[in-house]
């Protein structure tokens, strides 16, 4: 009697490891949010989520690839990730894609928006490029092409490069620059998307440069100007607030930009201050 009951126990306790083991492995998804906004990516490093938190509306356009970052090896050929590992102590993700390159990404939660840098990058040969996005979007009524920022008559989304090295765009060629600094969002048939980019201008290369009117170009190497430091802000907000949050985004990320005295505007700051 005691054996049956001994195994019994013993079946009980693998049942419920197995379970515990089963749950811990599971779908590691990582919910990242601001005041009005989150954002959600999975466990292969593909963003499933774009939500307007206080209406609950969806905004992450259905059927359209959206991983987080993407290694650009030359021209249109890209790497999408193939795993993401989370360490939520040191707030920091870890893609993995094909051949076994690795990104560090570090991520930032505020109140009006998020951000994200690359921190890390190995084997450096091996990642010539990273683009944020494309981001898909079921919004489609005004497409703010330039600042990167994307709305409807409810809610705006927008991308926001925060420095010199990440441009606001999807790099066409391999010449690494967007005509006219368009791109930043663009107008899709799902709706839109939204992107920002970074090369490596650590080593020599060439590219057909100006409209492809001068090909096969050198260009010249720039000590240290890998694609690490690549650093963007993600925000979603009521449409009416889209200019405040940009605002206040520049504040916190310690931007200075030049404006003029304008009295009745809530949105221009009384001081002008050197860039």
């Amino acid at each position: 009697m005691k054996i049956l009951q001994l195994k019994s126990a013993t079946n009980q306790l693998i049942m419920f490891l197995v379970s515990i083991f089963t749950f811990s492995c599971g779908p590691q998804n990582l919910v990242l949010e601001t005041s009005t906004f989150s954002l959600s990516i999975n466990e292969q490093g593909q963003i499933i989520s774009l939500m307007d938190k206080a209406l609950n509306v969806e905004y992450l356009a259905k059927g359209q690839e959206a991983p987080l970052l993407v290694v650009h090896v030359k021209d249109s050929t890209t790497l999408a990730p193939v795993t993401m590992k989370i360490d939520e102590e040191a707030k920091l993700l870890t893609l993995t894609y094909e051949g076994g390159s690795q990104i560090g990404v570090s991520y930032e939660q505020k109140d009006s928006h998020l951000t994200l840098e690359v921190v890390s990058a190995t084997p450096q040969d091996k990642i010539p490029g990273v683009i944020w996005g494309s981001y898909p979007t079921t919004i489609s009524e005004t497409i703010g092409e330039v600042v990167g920022v994307v709305r409807n008559k409810d809610f705006a989304i927008g991308l926001q490069s925060l420095n010199v090295k990440t441009t606001g765009g999807f790099p066409r060629n391999n010449e690494g620059s967007i005509p006219n600094r368009k791109g930043a969002a663009d107008k899709t048939d799902y709706g839109s998307a939204l992107h920002a980019f970074t090369f490596d201008r650590s080593f020599e290369r060439t590219a057909d440069v100006w409209a492809d009117h001068f090909k096969n170009m050198l260009i010249i190497p720039i000590a240290g100007e890998t694609v690490v430091g690549s650093k963007i802000a993600l925000f979603g907000c009521p449409a009416d607030d889209a200019l405040n949050t940009m605002g206040e985004i520049e504040l916190a990320e310690g931007f200075h930009t030049p404006c003029l005295k304008v009295s009745g505007s809530r949105h221009i700051r009384k001081e002008v201050k050197p860039i």
